[in-house]
């Protein structure tokens, strides 16, 4: 599996990896850090790793006041459009972008009018069995990117796809923050976030799906 480990103490911080064999402890990973702004992750990064029994070792260069540890097992269950995951209104989601991926080839391009490359995509589903005015938004999610040395806060991407046997048919698409309301018919629905840029993986990232449904009239 690949993990997602990161840890926030406010100092210059270095986490270890080491995997048990017998009674010896074989260092993996070492990775130093310190948040450059007082805030954000000192150390994050990602790791494949082998099966087994695996210590971390966190160090630091003085006693920090308190500290956050993150560890994330694998990617998002929902990465793939294949396991989108199922949402009922009214919704609150949220999956990790960071071990999020864009699949080229196997899930669509950037709808046309929101042009744009993607990454980091997490996929969602819904069935309506009437026809209602739905609203859609990732306001909530938090992307960091890297845009010239400067880590910026970055809106989410959405689109929106109606399922017609094995194809996708597109219906909508917000670029700039990810809002989209719309009067959707029966069917089955597939709402796709990504990050519209390779994550700055210093800071926290996921992306957050909201929405409710109301009847038509």
């Amino acid at each position: 599996n690949t993990i997602g480990i990161g840890v926030q103490l406010g100092v210059q911080s270095t986490i270890g990896i080491y995997k048990r064999e017998g009674d010896q402890l074989t260092l993996v990973k070492c990775q130093s850090g310190g948040a450059p702004f007082g805030y954000g992750y000192d150390v994050l990064f990602t790791k494949t790793l082998d099966a087994g029994t695996y210590y971390l070792q966190v160090g630091v260069a003085n006693r920090p006041p308190n500290w956050t540890l993150l560890l994330l097992s694998a990617t998002p269950p929902n990465d793939k459009l294949s396991k989108a995951a199922a949402v009922a209104f009214r919704l609150d989601e949220s999956s990790s972008a960071m071990l999020a991926s864009f699949q080229p080839g196997v899930e669509p391009d950037a709808q046309n009018g929101c042009s744009m490359p993607l990454h980091h995509s997490v996929w969602y589903k819904f069935a309506l069995d009437t026809t209602r005015v739905v609203d859609l938004n990732a306001l909530n999610s938090n992307l960091y990117i890297d845009t010239g040395g400067e880590t910026t806060r970055f809106p989410p991407y959405m689109d929106v796809w109606k399922k017609d046997g094995s194809s996708l048919l597109p219906v909508d698409c917000d670029k700039q923050g990810g809002v989209v309301r719309k009067t959707l018919s029966p069917g089955t629905y597939l709402v796709r976030l990504a990050s519209p840029a390779k994550l700055q993986r210093r800071f926290p990232t996921y992306l957050n799906l909201n929405g409710l449904s109301e009847p038509v009239g």
